[in-house]
């Protein structure tokens, strides 16, 4: 699956120069080299594994390498003290520990994931809040945090405490609660996002702590169908001592890729969330500065968030998601199934209801009672939603509605 180019002043990224592994010559390009030998070792270091795998992940690898000293302006030693503490050695650990796990148990090529239930969305829709109800139904495996950063066969959940790898998730997650839990906290033992397992491909979103816009430009035009087989490969490989349990998935992200995702699962049950952009797009810009605000971007203080330039680029990139969710629907309707954020909020039972009748789900009476029980804790929890106005991130209603008419329209926002 080819993505098409961003549209929002990110097309004037030129990766079209000649490539020598970075696209870069002389000192730049020794300097990525270097920055790649060294998140590789301490990869290689934190597990005592040395295959990666399919080469094909260093391509975009060494664009987020590119970025991050174009976009960022770190260079020397601010760049390899960069990768070495962020996504970049966590998605090669993941990939070393995936392909540790495809070494010792190649009968995960066995294993069918069949009718995986799969919630996608642009970000602030609901996504989590779905996802988080319908994990109350105990019939459903997912990937566990700890596991989809350490990918391995799920062992009994009562032996945890013997693994390192699971201590030391718990102990991060748990030091980073304060910080996140208003934003999106996920404990180890908790089903956690697919996004975890797809930036072990380095195909994703990466510009979460910083604008990455040469790689943005690169990933929307990216093959992306190997990435998600990766995931599909790692769900299988955690669920091999479950085999016949069904799964529970999430990632808004799959929105964007609605085509490599039902290629690499093509009887899943996909459920999208919605909600009127001119909230969503602003609620996710803002998302963007409480993460950036006062933390390190990259390792470096960058200086004050640029508050337009962010709105301009979620205005831009999630459009192309729901074009690309449309079409893809349009060609497989039976795969899908659309609901809106407003009835979550007000009846969410009668949301999971709709889901299970569309993709022929028994609703036990005691998932039902978890189910509820959940949501009443919840809404009990849940602060009134905050309202972002467009203009604090350089937009306007009119341009997000005139941008957005055919979406607003076919989804009954007004």
């Amino acid at each position: 699956m080819y993505l098409q180019p961003l549209p929002g002043g990110l097309s004037d990224v030129d990766c079209d120069r000649p490539m020598q592994g970075f696209g870069m010559s002389g000192l730049a390009a020794e300097d990525l080299r270097a920055a790649e030998e060294e998140v590789h070792e301490a990869a290689r270091s934190a597990t005592g594994f040395d295959d990666f795998g399919d080469p094909m992940y260093l391509e975009g690898l060494r664009m987020i390498l590119r970025a991050l000293r174009e976009d960022q302006g770190l260079q020397g030693m601010q760049l390899r003290d960069a990768v070495i503490r962020g996504p970049v050695v966590t998605g090669l650990i993941g990939r070393l520990y995936a392909y540790e796990g495809f070494r010792k148990h190649p009968e995960y090529r066995r294993n069918q994931i069949k009718r995986p239930l799969i919630v996608v969305g642009v970000p602030r829709t609901g996504t989590t809040a779905l996802h988080q109800l319908l994990s109350q139904d105990r019939r459903f495996q997912g990937t566990e945090s700890w596991l989809a950063h350490t990918p391995m066969v799920r062992p009994p959940r009562d032996r945890w405490d013997n693994y390192a790898e699971y201590r030391s998730a718990r102990d991060r997650a748990e030091a980073d609660r304060e910080r996140l839990q208003a934003l999106h906290w996920v404990a180890a033992d908790e089903m956690d996002e697919t996004n975890v397992v797809l930036r072990q491909t380095f195909s994703g979103n990466f510009s979460l702590r910083g604008p990455l816009p040469t790689y943005d430009k690169f990933f929307f035009g990216r093959n992306v169908r190997p990435a998600y087989q990766y995931i599909r490969d790692v769900v299988a490989l955690i669920g091999l001592s479950a085999p016949e349990t069904p799964w529970l998935l999430k990632n808004p992200g799959d929105i964007l890729a609605p085509e490599a995702l039902l290629a690499a699962f093509p009887d899943a049950c996909v459920v999208c969330t919605h909600r009127d952009p001119v909230f969503a797009i602003p609620s996710i810009a803002n998302l963007l500065v409480a993460l950036r605000t006062g933390t390190q971007r990259y390792g470096v203080d960058p200086g004050p968030i640029d508050r337009a330039a962010m709105g301009r680029r979620e205005f831009g990139y999630w459009k192309i998601a729901l074009d690309r969710y449309e079409s893809e629907k349009l060609r497989h309707p039976d795969r899908f199934h659309d609901v809106w954020q407003r009835d979550l909020l007000r009846d969410p039972l009668g949301v999971v209801r709709s889901i299970y009748e569309r993709f022929g789900l028994e609703l036990t009476a005691d998932t039902e009672e978890r189910m509820r029980r959940w949501a009443a804790e919840s809404a009990a929890q849940t602060r009134s939603q905050h309202s972002y106005e467009p203009e604090e991130f350089g937009l306007t209603r009119k341009q997000i509605c005139d941008h957005y008419a055919d979406y607003r329209a076919a989804y009954g926002f007004k």
